[in-house]
């Protein structure tokens, strides 16, 4: 693996780099020369460390190709694309006159005329994208280069596919989104795939932007900005000119909530932004649109500020990747990852928070006060007070992303059991699926645990600390042997065979979770702001197929659920990424199998 970013001068394949434009996560972007055809070139050097990943070479190469292959005027050329001195590359057509965003920043929104042909002609760029297979999933401002022809005309280019996806490829359900909040379908925030459709929302939005000079949807947070894709209307613009009512309608159509409602393609949306073209002539090709609806935003702040976790400080889970930062990292770092536990844990939280809300099941959402046993928490601040306003979609869309953000928490779980006894799970859990607590019933069994997850290369192990009365009721062991094994134990953890197997399903919480999640609707009806663990706090009944439970929103940032109470079990969370160590326990603390058979040998 190399140990350093090439620098100017250097050579990679047959391109000399010039200088470097840019820096993040996935690597270094350099001005260069293809020296044999004396080409300007925008090379893309992949950060040695992903570059190592077999996984991700392989997809880089598929993704590369494929993009190479794409034959559009307003797709961004891919020139050449592999591997030297142990770094992968693209090179690609440069653009030379900034993109999309900075336009509207510096000179202002575009007149009518010049945003529908700008995003017509990304339009075209992703029709050729998808007819190829490929769906963006990131369509935003920044990501539409721009080359201004002599006559002051723009023709626009859609670039950075570096992460676009097949389209027929099977993608992994994540509770974390890729994407931009600002331009992301409101879908996508519950974890449903990428598609065409989303990527002409995403189409929907920019047109807005490029018309008014901001996102549809505003807020302080991202939850906020989320929230306005799930839950408020779509925006519009002032007038009633046969223009304004076209585009409108355009916005209206590629916008919509429900996915089959919206274009079907990207050509459809170009045949209805050349509609609205034809009415364009002069002087109205020159008019801008005006000033938006003034109920669209959700604050008057345009800023988006991403929750404020506190970070994992120790512990052997998955750990959360850092946001890149310039300059460029440092070759050698490994590059994040979320294995199979992060992404299974992630939905699971997501399947607990809607409780009986089903992958891709729209939410039927009632308003008003409702109910509730929360006291009234004595004033909530500005941005808290512009939460619990949100309707109950929106709400529990942002419990459900704050959920799915965490590496650990603190879990306790109560319900009546089929003997009618209580019995109280206290567990921290991490992504993995590991877990650290106590189970007890009112019996007075009691055991402390430590699960360790299943693994690629290893089976779930099961240790616990058990009192005599846990023992017993485990129904192996008689008073006396039970007796006996706690003080041969010696306070040591006593590792558990198949008999533990039922204790790895206490602990998974992913898996725990996964079951309560239902394919039918529910409807989520707002109830009291009130004050919990000392955080203020909205509640909301979730209620349909069966279920009626109630569930606790934090209605400060970040907006954690802290309660579920239901007629089978509660829930109670806490300790939100919190320092979790789960590791074998070194063998001075630790009775094995092969001990435990010597203790009851030794008994004859």
């Amino acid at each position: 693996m190399p140990t350093a970013y090439p620098q100017p001068g250097d050579h990679i394949g047959r391109f000399r780099v010039l200088s470097q434009l840019g820096a993040g996560g996935m690597g270094v972007v350099y001005e260069a020369l293809e020296v044999n055809l004396d080409r300007p070139v925008a090379l893309k050097v992949i950060a040695p460390a992903y570059a190592d990943d077999p996984a991700f070479r392989a997809r880089f190469t598929s993704e590369a190709r494929l993009q190479a292959s794409l034959d559009s005027d307003h797709v961004v050329q891919v020139y050449a694309h592999g591997e030297d001195d142990g770094f992968l590359y693209i090179a690609s057509q440069v653009i030379p006159d900034g993109d999309l965003g900075h336009l509207v920043a510096e000179q202002g929104p575009r007149p009518f005329g010049e945003a529908l042909d700008l995003i017509d002609q990304v339009a075209r760029g992703l029709s050729d994208a998808h007819a190829a297979g490929l769906v963006h999933r990131d369509i935003k401002p920044g990501n539409v280069l721009l080359r201004q022809a002599p006559g002051g005309r723009f023709q626009a280019y859609l670039c950075d596919f570096g992460i676009a996806r097949r389209v027929d490829a099977e993608l992994s359900r994540v509770a974390g989104a890729v994407g931009t909040p600002s331009y992301m379908a409101p879908e996508l925030n519950l974890g449903q795939p990428a598609s065409v459709a989303t990527d002409v929302y995403a189409l929907g939005c920019l047109l807005w932007m490029t018309l008014t000079g901001a996102p549809p949807y505003t807020g302080v947070t991202e939850i906020q900005v989320m929230a306005g894709h799930a839950s408020r209307p779509v925006p519009q613009l002032p007038g009633d000119s046969p223009l304004v009512a076209e585009v409108n309608h355009v916005v209206r159509t590629a916008m919509s909530k429900d996915p089959q409602r919206r274009y079907r393609s990207a050509d459809e949306v170009r045949d209805a932004l050349q509609a609205a073209l034809r009415m364009t002539d002069d002087p109205a090709y020159g008019e801008t649109a005006g000033l938006p609806s003034p109920a669209t935003p959700l604050a008057a702040e345009s800023t988006v500020r991403k929750p404020t976790h506190a970070p994992p400080v120790g512990g052997t889970g998955v750990r959360r990747a850092q946001a890149p930062t310039d300059p460029a990292p440092a070759p050698g770092a490994s590059p994040p990852t979320r294995g199979p536990g992060r992404r299974r844990a992630a939905i699971a939280l997501a399947a607990l928070v809607v409780v009986g809300i089903g992958a891709g099941t729209a939410f039927a959402v009632l308003g008003g006060d409702g109910g509730g046993d929360n006291p009234d928490p004595g004033g909530l601040t500005a941005e808290e007070q512009a939460f619990v306003d949100l309707d109950g979609d929106a709400i529990t869309a942002a419990g459900l992303q704050a959920m799915s953000d965490l590496e650990t928490v603190r879990i306790v779980q109560t319900f009546t059991s089929t003997t009618d006894h209580e019995v109280r799970y206290d567990v921290r859990t991490n992504v993995a699926g590991g877990c650290l607590g106590e189970l007890s019933i009112d019996t007075g069994a009691q055991a402390d645990l430590l699960v360790l997850p299943e693994t690629e290369t290893e089976i779930a192990s099961v240790y616990v600390r058990p009192n005599q009365e846990w023992l017993v009721g485990a129904g192996s062991y008689t008073d006396a042997s039970a007796a006996g094994l706690i003080e041969a134990a010696e306070g040591r953890w006593i590792q558990q065979g198949v008999d533990g197997d039922d204790l790895v399903e206490a602990c998974d919480l992913a898996g725990q979770l996964d079951r309560r999640l239902a394919s039918t609707a529910a409807t989520n009806e707002k109830g009291a702001v009130g004050e919990t663990d000392g955080r203020p706090s909205i509640t909301l009944r979730n209620r349909g197929a069966g279920r009626d439970a109630t569930l606790t929103v934090a209605a400060d940032d970040p907006h954690h659920v802290l309660r579920i109470e239901s007629s089978a079990a509660d829930y109670a969370f806490s300790e939100f990424d919190a320092e979790l160590e789960v590791d074998t326990p070194p063998a001075t603390e630790l009775m094995t199998f092969e001990q435990q058979s010597a203790y009851f040998d030794s008994l004859g």
